[in-house]
């Protein structure tokens, strides 16, 4: 029992108190990526298609980095942003942040919308959701943004 309570405070003690917010206009970036003034800020727990990326729906190839984007911009429409950090980019070196659009939570429904993938366990059951009723990316086929990163990198 003390060694648990030791670790929790430890951990705790190690572990970065997440503060900061931001609130008012943001502008898009692509579909994963908001900017606050000269702040960028990634949605955490979801990846979407890349800049250049083709996905394809009925047999037919579309820019998919373009509609997840502009969906983003849909949901942002006319309504307050306000994203709280939840933890920090290393590689991009940003915050990562859960954003709203109202009351409507900006990354799950990117997920559940289809526009993007669960990057971690966050947002698999919206992900088995969109999938499940083929919406979005899922309509038709595509490559997980991760992926296609990393094989045009190597490529």
């Amino acid at each position: 029992m003390r060694f648990t309570a030791t670790l929790l405070a430890v951990a705790l003690l190690a572990s970065p108190a997440w503060a900061d917010s931001w609130t008012g206009p943001a502008r898009i970036i692509d579909g994963d990526t908001l900017e606050f003034g000269e702040t960028r800020i990634g949605l955490v727990g979801i990846d979407t298609p890349e800049r250049g990326q083709v996905c394809t729906r009925d047999s037919y190839p579309y820019d998919c980095a373009t509609e997840s984007r502009a969906h983003l911009g849909k949901l942002m429409a006319g309504k307050r942003v306000h994203c709280e950090q939840t933890g920090w980019d290393h590689k991009w070196a940003r915050p990562l942040a859960r954003c709203w659009a109202g009351a409507l939570e900006l990354n799950a429904e990117m997920v559940r919308s289809g526009y993007a993938v669960a990057y971690t366990a966050l947002y698999l059951e919206q992900e088995n959701e969109a999938r499940a009723a083929r919406r979005g990316l899922w309509a038709g086929e595509f490559e997980r943004p991760h992926a296609y990163r990393k094989r045009v990198r190597t490529g």
